[in-house]
């Protein structure tokens, strides 16, 4: 910002230095201190004072320096919002220096162990995430056998590979239960350096949980295992560059283009299965609501690829633990009949000259009163009506979904004594309620975020 604030040397380059300044504040948000931004405020009320009404562009000149006052006004404003509500809500922003370093000397020490005993993936894998996805905790393979049946292969960062599950980072990101996702911040539930490592981005050998099935062009699943396997992002695409090589775009990348068609076979395949549970109602609500740890919900062919995809991984885990009568975290969602037939008897009394705002009314209505999921030992989730589902696909930003690799490596790729699962037992009676109160919590707190800042948004700082 040093050349920035000497303002009276470029004063008819008012309007470059308010464009200019928005970009490279924006851009780096978080490493610009509050100094630097106080010292720039001053300069700009300091050109504003001198600036003369005989000033030929005194009127546009005077409104550009209003509203970078207002723009950095508002850059303390946020920070002052998000630091009280962060303390209101008991959220830990970031992971102080000494556990980042802490972290990163524990994954030099077992790093090369871990690639050592591994299955490698030779077969193409990709990604689909939001062009801004930072954490990258899945990927996918998909290719056909000689008999005409799918191989379906999810690959699951395994974040534990790298951290114990018993280690003070883990539990301190299970605690935090969630990354949160905010219009204009980010606060990750893992240390950055573990991110880092851990992310499924493209190029780079990374360790992995990997998920199989074999699938006939009929809709049944013949066969599905887990390996531990070490793979490599072939190619990292967005959900809008997915959705244009499925419409038939041309792509010079053939392996791209055949495991997408591929998935987007699979994935029709995987929605007729499941086609006697109509959730559509349950993913209308969740996409609705404010989604603090970015999880997907699209209509997309690239999206339903992904959301029915992860659904069925989810759904064969939950059915192992169940089948097998270990104990394991639930994603549940317990349906109120009493609550829906308050939501009927309301609709019935609104259904008398109903009009477009009355079907918005009732819209609200029904996501007011429809229950949310939760984590428990047992139960099925209505909203998907399934009789057993939990979450195991985003370990990167979930606290259930670390909890859900650990009671796999204890219980699918270890043999779990009696004592074993007592202890199990008993730590999800610890585990499950802290989950659930801090999804609850920062679920409040980015609400409470977001509210607060549109109401600032509409009005004016000068």
């Amino acid at each position: 910002l040093n050349v920035l604030t000497d303002i009276k040397a470029s004063e008819n380059d008012i309007l470059y230095y308010n464009s200019i300044v928005r970009v490279i504040v924006n851009k780096n948000k978080g490493k610009i201190n509050d100094k630097d931004k106080a010292e720039f405020l001053r300069a700009v009320y300091c050109f504003l004072n001198n600036l003369s009404i005989r000033d030929r562009r005194y009127k546009l000149k005077k409104e550009q320096c209003e509203s970078l006052i207002g723009f950095f006004k508002q850059e303390f404003i946020d920070k002052d919002i998000f630091s009280s509500l962060a303390v209101q809500y008991g959220i830990d922003i970031e992971f102080d220096d000494v556990i980042e370093q802490a972290v990163c000397n524990k994954l030099k020490s077992i790093y090369d162990d871990e690639f050592c005993n591994r299955r490698i993936v030779n077969d193409y894998i990709l990604s689909i995430d939001n062009s801004d996805a930072y954490e990258i905790d899945d990927c996918l393979s998909c290719s056909i056998l000689p008999n005409g049946n799918y191989f379906l292969g999810v690959h699951i960062a395994d974040v534990l590979a790298y951290l114990p599950y018993s280690s003070y980072v883990i539990q301190e990101s299970i605690k935090r239960a969630n990354t949160i996702y905010l219009s204009d911040k980010y606060i990750p539930m893992l240390p950055s350096t573990l991110i880092d490592n851990a992310t499924l981005i493209e190029g780079e050998s990374r360790l992995a949980n990997s998920f199989y099935f074999v699938i006939s062009k009929d809709g049944k699943i013949i066969n599905n295992y887990i390996e531990k396997t070490i793979i490599k992002n072939n190619s990292q695409i967005t959900y809008e560059q997915a959705n244009k090589i499925i419409k038939s775009e041309k792509n010079n990348d053939f392996k791209l283009r055949e495991t997408l068609l591929n998935l987007n076979a699979v994935s029709d395949i995987i929605s007729e299965m499941y086609s006697n549970s109509d959730c559509s109602l349950y993913m209308k609500i969740k996409e609705s609501k404010l989604n603090i740890s970015k999880n997907i919900g699209s209509c997309s062919s690239s999206g339903k690829i992904v959301n029915n995809i992860m659904m069925l991984t989810n759904n064969m885990v939950a059915n192992y633990f169940y089948n097998h009568g270990y104990p394991f975290i639930y994603r549940i969602h317990d349906i109120n009949m009493e609550k829906q037939e308050e939501i009927m008897s309301r609709a019935r009394e609104m259904m008398n000259g109903f009009s477009s705002s009355d079907f918005d009314r009732m819209y609200e209505i029904i996501k007011e009163n429809y229950p949310t999921a939760s984590y428990s030992v047992a139960g099925s989730h209505d909203g998907l009506h399934l009789e057993h589902y939990t979450h195991t696909t985003s370990p990167l930003r979930r606290g259930a979904d670390l909890v859900a690799a650990e009671f796999l490596n204890r219980c699918y790729f270890a043999m779990p004594s009696k004592n074993d699962i007592g202890n199990m037992k008993e730590e999800l009676s610890f585990v499950i309620p802290l989950i659930n109160e801090g999804v609850d919590r920062t679920t409040m707190f980015a609400s409470d975020y977001e509210i607060i800042k549109r109401k600032i948004r509409r009005k004016v700082y000068f």
